[in-house]
């Protein structure tokens, strides 16, 4: 029979565009506040097992550009819950990374950390990148936007990811800013709302 071999390359150009067509198609819902949240409760264990699920799916890239990559997540104390929709929360930390390997060039560093705070845990998206020019930072997470140095580096980009991924973090009663200096990198920051813990609900009754 007929054997058509596609590469990986092509897989993964495909399904960049589905993820930028997807993201497209979200925009109306979006403005109309109607893009629906299926948020169900997961364990913080299984969370952070999704995180480590997705960045293999990034390693052989950040092997391609010899990045030195860090990852520090928290210990798993007692019964600590997030409710997400992770097809949601997937295509903010998808979207963080790929804007990270992207504009940090090669042999650079990125660092991803995730903390908790009592009531909320933290991601931290740290990279060695291009950094975003000072007077541009106010306009970063508006709709088709992307920076002059961005634009300079490469054509790709749709300027919607970052746009798309504000609206999911709040939608998850969540934040999501950034501190940056031009040619010395970028941090991104979001935070999820945790559940109560089991103690934390025994004591309340």
């Amino acid at each position: 029979g007929l054997e058509t071999e596609i590469s990986q390359t092509g897989l993964k150009e495909i399904d960049n565009l589905l993820v930028i067509i997807e993201g497209l198609l979200d925009i109306p819902r979006i403005e109309q506040r109607q893009l629906p949240m299926n948020k169900t409760a997961i364990s913080l264990q299984k969370f952070l097992s999704l995180v480590e699920d997705l960045l293999k799916e990034f390693s052989p890239l950040i092997k391609q550009k010899n990045i030195s990559f860090d990852y520090k997540m928290p210990p798993v104390q007692g019964r600590v819950f997030l409710e997400v929709d992770w097809s949601k929360a997937k295509q903010v930390f998808a979207n963080l990374l790929e804007n990270a390997l992207h504009y940090t060039g090669d042999g650079g560093q990125i660092d991803l950390s995730i903390t908790l705070k009592k009531s909320f845990l933290t991601v931290a998206l740290a990279d060695s990148g291009i950094g975003i020019p000072v007077l541009e930072q106010v306009k970063l997470f508006k709709k088709f936007y992307r920076a002059s140095n961005a634009k300079a580096l490469s054509s790709k980009g749709t300027g919607i990811g970052l746009y798309l991924a504000k609206f999911m973090v709040e939608g998850h009663g969540g934040k999501i800013w950034f501190t940056s200096e031009e040619d010395q990198g970028t941090t991104f920051y979001f935070t999820l709302p945790l559940k109560a813990t089991a103690e934390e609900f025994l004591e309340g009754i």
